[in-house]
C-alpha cells in the first residue's frame, strides 16, 4: 500500500489543463485520468510536418511518403540510422536521468530505487551500484526524490521532500538537497527560497559540472551547492516541460516555444520560428520531447514521436535524421525519456519502458525497406502505431506506412478524408488494412473491397483465448470482414434503487424526470450541459438500433431517440443557469483544444465520477476504457454503498464500444506480409500494451489485467474548484471482482454504431431538435434524407 502526502487534492480539469505537466500534482490521478492526455490527435495525414521538415541529408528519410511513386523512389536510396536494443538491466530502470562520462562510460541514476548502473562497453553489459544516500531515503515512509544528476565525473545530485515532516503545507522549504562526490564526501543543504515554487522537477549538469535544474514554477534555475546559492537563468512564457544542457547552450521546450540560452553571453532566443513552427505541431498532449544541443555545430537537436531532427540555430530546416515509424520513437507506449548525442554523431534513447537504444549511421542499408504495406485511419488509432512497432522489430525488412485521414491540424473533415480514402481505393490504390471506425463498412462489404478473414481468425484463434463474442461480432453467413482489437464497455452508474429502472429510453427519461422533480440542489442528473453532451451519452446505448437489417434508417427507433433526448434534455436544463452552461462550454473548448477535437474521451467513466460524488450530477452514463477505469469505479463503490452499476442497455442490448475494427483490403498487392500483419494484432504482446483504447479481446491478457506491474493499492484524491475533497482507495481488484468483469465482457453482443457520417448527421440535426431550432419530425425528415442519399452514394 503507498501513501502521499505530497499530492495535493486537485481538480480533473485542473490537472489536466492547468498543472498538466507539474508531475507533483498529476501524480495524483496518473493511474486513472492518464487516458485524457494519452489520445490527443497529433499524426499528420502523411506523417509529414509540412514546410518546417526537412532533409539536407539526401538519405535521411522524412517519413512523410506521399505515393508510391516515392515509397518506391525512397525504396532505392541507401543509408539510415539503425535502432539497436542495449543490454538488459535486471528489474527495469528509470532511465530519465542518463549520462555519458568522460570516459565515455554510460551512467543511469535510478532515483525511483536508489540504483547507479554504469556500462563501460556501450550498453551491452551492466554494473549496479547502490547510492546509499537515497536508498535510505525510500524505505521511509512518504518521502519524495524529485530529481537527480549524474555529472560527467561521477558525482551525484538529488532532491527529496519528507512529507512526514512537513507540518506546514505552505511551507517555503519543504525540498532538501543532496551533493555525494565521486570520493563519497556527502553534503545536505537547503537552498534559500522565497516560495515553495522553486521545488524541482527535473536536474542536469552541464559538461563543465555546473548544476541545472527545472522547477515546477516553470523556472531554469543555476545551483551552486558550494555556497547553497541559487541564480534564476530564465523563466519561461508558459509552461516547460524539459531542457537539456550540454556544452554551450541550455535549450528547454514548453508548450510549442524552444528556448535556446548561450550560457556563455547569457541570450536567449525565443523566436526561432522554424524550431517553434515545428515544436507546436509535433510536441503536444503527452506527445513530449527530448532535447539536446551540439555547440560545435550550433545545432539543437528534438527526439519526438515523429523521429529524431537536426536543427542549426535561427536555420531555414528541421532535418530528420531517425524516422519514427521505422524505431521505437514511433510507439504510443514507449515514450522517450531520456537522450544524449554522442560525439560521433550517434545517439542513446532511453524510454520509459527501461529500454535503452543506440542509434548509428548505416550507409549500406535501404533508407526505407523494400518491402512496403500501407494501413488507413480516419483517426489516429495508437493501437495499430504499437502494433507497427512491434512488427517491425521483428520483421526490420518491412516498411508500414500508416496513413491518418483527420489529425486536426488541417481543415481536412471525416466527410473530406472518406471520399479521398474511396477515391483511392476505387482507382485500385487503396491501403492494405484498413481500420475501419468511421467509415463505411456495410458499404466496403456490398461492393467487394474487403477480404474474408475468417480463416485468419480460425488460425489466430487456435493458438489462444478470445472474446468471440466480440471478435466474431462482425460475422455474417457471407463471412467475417471487420474485428475489433480492443472494446469498451458502456455501463450507468447511480443510486442502485434508481439506475435498476433504467432498461430503456422511456424509463430512463422518468427516472431523471423524477429524479429532478426532488432535486434542485444538484446541477445536472446525467452531466448533460448542452444538447450535444445529452446526445453523446445516449449514443452509447441506443445507436446500434438506428439501422434497420437492410442498411436503412429505422424512422420509428430514431424518433423515440430524439423524442426522450429532447425530455431529458429539458430535465438537464431546467435548474442550469447560463452561467453554469457558459462555463460548462468553456471547459469543453479547453479540453477539445488539449485533444484535438476527441472529445469522445469524456465519456468516460473516470472523469464523471468525482462529479458525481462531489454532487454534480447523481448518475453517470459512460464506458469503461479499462482496468483503471475499472479501479476507480470499485473505489467509488466502496466509498459509497448505495451506489451500484450496470449495463447500458437502451434501444439495443448487451452493448459495447468496438475500438480498431479491422479490415483487409481484398485488392492488396502483398496479401502475404498484409495478413502476417493482421494476425499479430491479437497476439498477446500487442493486445497486452496498455495504450488506453479498451479492453484487450484476447482472453489471456484480459485475465492479467489486475496483476499489471502498474495496477497497485493507493490512495488518490481530487478537489473541486469551489474547495470541495473526496479521496478514493484504489485497490488491485480481487478475484471476484474481475470475475463480474469477465461475465460483464463475456455477456457483450452488440456493437455500437460506428459509420461517422451517420453519426455526425443524427448528433446535428439531432442537436436542433433538442435545442427547439426545429421540429422532432423535422429533424428526423432530415436525418432519414441525408443518411439515405449518403447510403447510396
Amino acid at each position: 500500500m503507498s501513501t502521499n502526502k505530497s499530492n495535493i487534492a486537485t481538480d480533473f480539469w485542473e490537472v489536466n489543463m492547468i498543472n498538466k505537466k507539474r508531475r507533483i500534482f498529476y501524480i495524483l490521478l496518473v493511474s486513472c485520468l492518464a487516458f485524457i492526455v494519452g489520445c490527443s490527435e497529433k499524426k499528420a495525414n502523411d506523417k509529414s510536418n509540412g514546410s518546417t521538415t526537412n532533409s539536407t541529408n539526401e538519405n535521411a528519410t522524412n517519413g512523410s511518403v506521399e505515393d508510391k511513386d516515392k515509397l518506391n523512389q525512397n525504396a532505392q536510396a541507401m543509408g539510415r540510422y539503425i535502432e539497436t536494443p542495449c543490454g538488459t538491466i535486471e528489474n527495469g530502470v528509470d532511465m530519465g536521468k542518463l549520462t555519458i562520462m568522460e570516459d565515455k562510460t554510460i551512467v543511469i541514476l535510478d532515483t525511483r530505487t536508489g540504483d547507479l548502473h554504469t556500462s563501460k562497453d556501450e550498453g551491452e553489459t551492466w554494473e549496479t551500484e547502490e547510492v546509499r544516500g537515497i536508498k535510505s531515503l525510500l524505505v521511509k515512509p512518504n518521502c519524495e526524490i524529485t530529481s537527480g544528476a549524474v555529472n560527467r565525473k561521477g558525482d551525484i545530485f538529488f532532491s527529496y521532500i519528507p512529507w512526514d515532516e512537513i507540518t506546514d503545507a505552505n511551507a517555503t522549504n519543504m525540498e532538501r538537497y543532496v551533493y555525494i562526490a565521486k570520493n563519497g564526501e556527502e553534503k545536505e543543504f537547503k537552498l534559500t527560497i522565497n516560495n515553495n515554487a522553486l521545488r524541482l522537477q527535473k536536474a542536469e549538469f552541464a559538461n563543465d559540472g555546473v548544476l541545472y535544474a527545472l522547477t515546477i514554477g516553470d523556472e531554469i534555475i543555476k545551483i551552486n551547492p558550494d555556497d547553497e546559492s541559487v541564480e534564476t537563468v530564465f523563466e519561461g512564457e508558459s509552461y516547460l516541460n524539459t531542457f537539456a544542457i550540454d556544452g554551450l547552450y541550455l535549450v528547454a521546450e514548453g508548450e510549442g516555444v524552444g528556448y535556446i540560452y548561450n550560457t556563455q553571453t547569457k541570450e536567449l532566443i525565443m523566436n526561432d520560428s522554424v524550431l517553434n513552427d515545428f515544436l507546436k505541431a509535433n510536441v503536444k498532449g503527452d506527445q513530449l520531447c527530448q532535447l539536446a544541443a551540439n555547440d560545435k555545430e550550433n545545432a539543437i537537436y528534438v527526439a519526438c514521436s515523429e523521429g529524431v531532427y537536426r536543427h542549426v540555430i535561427n536555420g531555414n530546416v528541421m532535418e530528420q535524421l531517425v524516422s519514427g515509424e521505422l524505431t521505437n520513437l514511433g510507439s504510443p507506449s514507449n515514450r522517450a525519456t531520456s537522450f544524449k548525442v554522442k560525439e560521433d554523431g550517434s545517439f542513446l534513447i532511453g524510454y520509459d519502458s527501461g529500454e535503452l537504444d543506440s542509434y548509428s549511421y548505416n550507409a549500406e542499408v535501404p533508407s526505407v525497406p523494400s518491402n512496403q504495406i500501407r494501413i488507413y485511419s480516419l483517426r489516429e488509432n495508437k493501437t495499430i502505431q504499437q502494433a507497427i512497432v512491434n512488427y517491425r522489430k521483428n520483421n526490420p525488412d518491412v516498411f508500414i506506412k500508416l496513413e491518418i485521414g483527420v489529425t486536426g491540424d488541417d481543415a481536412v473533415t471525416s466527410t473530406d478524408a472518406i471520399q479521398k480514402l474511396n477515391t483511392s481505393i476505387l482507382a485500385g490504390d487503396g491501403p492494405d488494412l484498413i481500420v475501419l471506425d468511421g467509415l463505411p463498412m456495410d458499404s466496403y462489404i456490398e461492393k467487394g473491397v474487403l477480404y474474408d478473414l475468417s480463416e485468419a481468425m480460425k488460425e489466430v484463434e487456435q493458438s489462444d483465448t478470445y472474446f468471440t463474442n466480440v471478435t466474431h461480432a462482425y460475422q455474417t453467413e457471407n463471412g467475417l470482414y471487420g474485428v475489433p482489437m480492443k472494446f469498451q464497455i458502456p455501463i450507468i452508474i447511480g443510486n442502485e434503487k434508481e439506475i435498476t429502472k433504467a432498461d430503456s429510453l422511456e424509463k430512463l427519461s422518468q427516472m431523471i424526470q423524477d429524479m429532478r422533480a426532488g432535486d434542485n440542489k444538484t446541477a445536472t442528473i446525467m452531466g448533460g450541459y448542452t444538447p450535444k453532451e445529452v446526445l453523446e451519452h445516449l449514443e452509447m446505448g441506443c445507436s446500434a438500433a438506428w439501422l434497420t437489417k437492410e442498411g436503412k434508417i429505422d424512422e420509428e427507433k430514431l424518433n423515440e431517440y430524439l423524442r426522450y433526448a429532447k425530455a431529458i434534455y429539458e430535465s438537464e436544463l431546467e435548474d442550469l443557469t447560463e452561467d453554469m452552461i457558459s462555463t460548462q462550454i468553456g471547459y469543453r473548448k479547453e479540453i477539445s483544444d488539449m485533444l484535438n477535437g476527441q472529445m469522445s474521451k469524456l465519456l468516460s467513466i473516470t472523469p464523471q465520477l468525482s462529479r458525481m460524488m462531489f454532487g454534480d450530477q447523481q448518475i453517470v452514463v459512460g464506458y469503461v476504457d479499462g482496468i483503471n477505469d475499472y479501479q476507480m469505479l470499485l473505489a467509488t463503490l466502496k466509498q459509497d454503498t448505495s451506489i451500484s452499476y450496470q449495463r447500458f442497455d437502451l434501444q439495443s442490448g448487451y452493448n459495447f464500444i468496438p475500438k480498431g475494427i479491422m479490415g483487409v483490403n481484398s485488392a492488396s498487392k502483398d496479401m502475404d506480409t498484409t495478413l502476417d500483419f493482421y494476425k499479430s494484432l491479437y497476439s498477446e504482446k500487442l493486445q497486452e500494451a496498455d495504450v488506453r483504447e479498451g479492453f484487450p479481446v484476447n482472453k489471456t491478457v484480459f485475465a492479467k489485467l489486475a496483476k499489471g506491474k502498474d495496477i497497485t493499492e493507493s490512495y488518490i484524491g481530487s478537489s473541486d474548484r469551489n474547495g470541495r475533497e473526496v479521496s478514493y482507495h484504489l485497490t488491485i481488484p480481487t478475484d471476484e471482482e474481475m470475475k463480474r468483469l469477465l461475465e460483464l465482457a463475456e455477456g457483450l453482443t452488440t456493437p455500437s454504431l460506428m459509420d461517422n457520417t451517420i453519426q455526425d448527421t443524427v448528433e446535428t440535426f439531432g442537436e436542433k431538435v433538442l435545442s427547439g431550432e426545429i421540429s422532432l419530425d423535422d429533424g428526423v425528415k432530415a436525418i432519414i434524407q441525408k443518411v439515405d442519399l449518403y447510403l447510396q452514394e
